[in-house]
């Protein structure tokens, strides 16, 4: 009985919130009259027909409405009931996009089956092909996801295909006699321990897991390359930390809100030793931005590190967010060069494997419209690396390397 009025009552108040909406975006329109107007006119042109301005009030609406997602008013509020009807709701509820609440309260995004793995598969044969005529090598480095495939946080009748996608993968490389190796593997935590892992509220890993990688990369790296790293450098008691407290709400937080699965604590990590980097970032609208000096001042982007729920991305204040293409030298060392071919979860991983190489070139495949081929006759990589985490075997973008 109490649960059915606890619903009645929330269902009232999002019906008032939505009225109330209306009403705000009708005020909007009003305050923004002469824009609409504008607007308006441009689509009626010279024809005053009845039948012309019923068509350029239509199209005037329809362009009108097609801004709202960022105009509308008590968007957040909208965003917040919404993650607080599906927390109260018993079903599972996922979002059309993956979107889940697992079992241990954190937000999670389950992956479908992938298809035409056996081709993905060829086209990483392809690629070592490539770049061994260039004199580059080739290692596929298979991050872990959030869902651990044998820790059943998934709600019932729910199936995530992540891990099994990754293992698929990793088979038909090894087939093909491409070199693998498999970071999940050195993460044994099992439950809460694995969880930890992750932020809440986004599908990433936290930078303290990147920066453990990273050293686990690097071992990897002096063993089966001899690349000579001092792996003793990337040590977390080696580095100075910075605790922001309830400052990140992440993607997949930013679809349900603060009240489905509330907010994350951010750590910045940045070396207690000297360092010394020059790093190129090319965006994707075209424009370049040049960070030089230390570790922070090369690799730290300040200015996304803020408490701004749904505008703020705060995972980006390492390495800026995804970018076509990033070029980083290592001022104070001789040593390898990288080229790495990598997701979004290598943006908390690679500023720390920087400390350890020369050179370090990073490219996102779906944004970078370059040649790789070319890029790698330039750049002569010692070895070339391709690091995906499991959700990312879905994405066709991550395998077309042009």
């Amino acid at each position: 009985m109490k649960e059915n009025q606890s619903k009645k009552i929330l269902a009232l108040i999002f019906v008032c919130l939505i009225f109330t909406g209306l009403v705000g975006n009708a005020c909007k329109a009003y305050h923004e009259k002469e824009d609409c107007f504008s607007l308006y006119s441009s689509y009626l042109g010279e024809a005053l027909s009845t039948p012309a301005k019923l068509k350029a009030g239509l199209l005037s609406f329809y362009d009108y409405a097609g801004r709202l997602d960022e105009k509308t008013a008590f968007k957040k509020s909208f965003i917040n009931l919404y993650g607080l009807a599906k927390r109260v709701n018993p079903a599972p509820c996922p979002d059309t996009d993956g979107t889940v609440r697992l079992k241990d309260g954190s937000l999670g995004l389950f992956a479908p089956e992938a298809q035409a793995l056996e081709e993905k598969a060829q086209n990483i044969k392809a690629l070592e092909a490539e770049l061994k005529a260039l004199g580059s090598d080739l290692l596929y480095i298979q991050l872990l996801g959030k869902i651990k495939q044998d820790d059943f946080l998934l709600p019932k009748g729910l199936k995530d295909f992540a891990n099994s996608n990754a293992d698929d993968l990793l088979a038909a490389l090894e087939n093909k006699g491409v070199k693998s190796f498999d970071l999940r593997k050195d993460f044994g935590e099992k439950g809460k321990d694995y969880s930890s892992l992750f932020y809440r509220t986004d599908h990433h890993w936290k930078v303290e897991t990147g920066l453990r990688a990273a050293r686990i990369t690097a071992e990897n790296l002096n063993e089966d390359f001899d690349f000579g790293m001092d792996t003793d450098c990337l040590k977390r008691e080696n580095f100075k930390e910075e605790s922001y407290d309830k400052i990140f709400l992440g993607s997949l937080g930013k679809r349900v809100g603060l009240l489905y699965a509330g907010s994350d604590d951010f750590a910045l990590l940045t070396p207690a030793y000297e360092t010394n980097f020059g790093c190129k970032y090319h965006m994707a609208n075209g424009n370049t931005i040049l960070k030089e000096g230390s570790f922070e001042e090369a690799w730290i982007f300040k200015e996304n590190l803020k408490r701004d729920y749904f505008s703020a991305n705060v995972y980006a204040t390492y390495a800026g967010g995804s970018m076509p293409l990033i070029k980083c030298e290592n001022k104070l060392i001789k040593g390898k060069k990288l080229l790495v071919l990598a997701d979004s979860f290598a943006d908390t991983l690679l500023p720390f494997l920087s400390i350890g190489c020369q050179s370090l070139v990073i490219v996102d495949p779906r944004l970078y419209e370059g040649d790789l081929a070319e890029l790698t006759a330039r750049e002569r990589p010692d070895l070339t690396l391709i690091i995906y985490n499991p959700s990312a075997i879905n994405n066709d973008d991550f395998f077309n390397f042009g």
